[in-house]
């Protein structure tokens, strides 16, 4: 079997459909498995969740921060 680059396998991705790009993602994203969060990372997440559920309307959209980001370059 032909070993590829990291640019000739997205390349191939690209050439399929929308359909068989998102099995190519899920199947990807269900082999990852995510690091352990430490308690200290459990309560900042569930403070932050807590804060956001009473107040929805204090986010910013990720447009925004996008726009944020680049103006910082």
């Amino acid at each position: 079997m032909p070993v590829l680059t990291k640019d000739q396998v997205l390349e191939a991705v690209y050439e399929l459909d929308a359909e068989e790009r998102a099995e190519v993602l899920a199947r990807l994203s269900s082999e990852q498995s995510l690091p352990s969060l430490s308690l200290e990372q459990e309560r900042e997440l569930d403070e932050a969740l807590g804060e956001h559920e009473r107040n929805p309307n204090a986010t910013r959209s990720w447009d925004a921060v996008h726009a944020l980001l680049r103006a910082k370059r």
